[in-house]
């Protein structure tokens, strides 16, 4: 138990069994010690002993393994009115002439104390009374002090000690419940405003959809996009409002089959000032471990700049008959040519990028040139002096795959 607080009942659970234990071990010594010095009586003296010894670390234990952290922050004038009607309870239970059912008057108002206060307020009150209830007992008050039994008998005692027992057991199990669903449900909590941060602050716009694509969240992100607003957007289908009406029909039968919207791909969004935005799409798919609910994850990335640079290029790269553009990779690997690579150099553009660059250079003056430069030989001896601030121009012998050879500035 060294280094333990009340956290939950697992550790209240530990404490009434290792106190048990304890209790019976050192009534177990106690009781050996005084039957064979003094003559004593065994079973009284051990029975006695393991009550006084469990209530008394019951009810005192508590206060000293307390949570460092407190889950509920009661107001002070609710505490203080429940405690003055808790002292009233128990001196009224327990005073002059009170009979035995009197005695279970105080328990409903710990129970009381461990709904509404917490176990600070359990553990403090239940020390309170137990030691206000053993004063009256032993006083000769009280329903365990009788003509029959009175203070001090051994009856009366095992009688208190065993309602200290029961004090603790009502009271502060309660209250570490409900201690532990109440930080249950704050680490909840957290989760989720630490996942809102994250998709609120995610420069990526990002919706969230139930099964029926009814739209339950958008990240301002999604506003900068599309120019409409969060509020615009939630409570709709999320064709409503960003996508073309042709597009309506499409896009609600996808969403009534699950298995039929796709995990990525590209496609036009419409925005609030009547514009259109190419963007490329993932969807996440997520069900609820509570209900087995569907949510989709939809991620999006605007790629409207991109694509219309590309287009332009393709673009320029059609329009261009007179000039030859050839692109490789950093290996020299051809991956792009125009159709004026196909007029001048005489070769096929598909079938190009299945070859490296200087294929179609004469590799006995490719091998001459290396030579010249000490580069290696092959695509570094073309690039092994290209640098951003200036192009370099040569003439190299171009060998298509006609076989006649043509000269070409490069």
């Amino acid at each position: 138990m060294v280094g333990r607080y009340l956290d939950g009942l697992a550790d209240l659970a530990w404490l009434v069994v290792v106190s048990f234990a304890g209790a019976v071990a050192a009534a177990f010594g106690v009781a050996l010690t005084s039957h064979v010095l003094l003559d004593g009586d065994f079973g009284s003296t051990f029975l006695t002993t393991t009550g006084s010894h469990w209530a008394s670390v019951l009810v005192l234990a508590p206060l000293g393994m307390l949570p460092r952290r407190t889950v509920r922050r009661p107001s002070t004038v609710p505490i203080v009115l429940h405690a003055l009607l808790l002292a009233v309870v128990t001196v009224f239970a327990f005073g002059p002439g009170t009979d035995l059912s009197l005695a279970f008057i105080p328990l409903p108002f710990l129970i009381w104390a461990g709904v509404a206060f917490g176990s600070r307020v359990v553990v403090i009150e239940q020390a309170l009374m137990a030691g206000a209830i053993t004063w009256l007992t032993v006083g000769g008050y009280g329903p365990f002090a009788s003509a029959d039994h009175p203070a001090g008998s051994m009856t009366s005692n095992l009688i208190t000690q065993l309602y200290l027992v029961c004090l603790v057991v009502t009271g502060l199990p309660l209250a570490l419940a409900v201690r532990q669903q109440l930080k249950a449900v704050q680490a909840v909590r957290n989760e989720q405003r630490r996942t809102e941060a994250v998709v609120e602050s995610s420069t990526m716009p990002i919706l969230v959809t139930d099964a029926a694509g009814i739209v339950l969240s958008a990240n301002p992100a999604v506003s900068r996009l599309s120019g409409f607003s969060a509020a615009d957007l939630v409570g709709r289908g999320f064709w409503e409002r960003l996508q073309r009406p042709d597009q309506w029909a499409a896009v609600r039968a996808a969403f009534a089959d699950p298995d039929h919207i796709p995990q990525h791909g590209e496609t036009v969004i419409c925005t609030a000032a009547g514009g259109e935005r190419m963007v490329s799409f993932a969807n996440g798919v997520y069900r609820s471990p509570d209900d087995g609910s569907l949510q989709f994850v939809l991620t999006m990335t605007d790629i409207t700049e991109e694509r219309a640079s590309q287009h332009l290029l393709q673009h320029v790269l059609r329009s261009a008959t007179t000039v030859a553009i050839v692109g490789t990779d950093r290996a020299g690997r051809i991956t792009v040519a125009n159709a004026g690579a196909e007029a001048v150099l005489r070769f096929d553009a598909r079938e190009a990028t299945t070859h490296s660059f200087v294929d179609f250079l004469d590799a006995d003056e490719l091998e001459l040139r290396a030579l010249q430069t000490g580069a290696r030989p092959g695509f570094e001896t073309l690039v092994h002096d290209v640098t951003e601030a200036e192009s370099q121009t040569r003439d190299w012998t171009w060998v298509p795959p006609d076989g006649v050879p043509l000269v070409a500035s490069m």
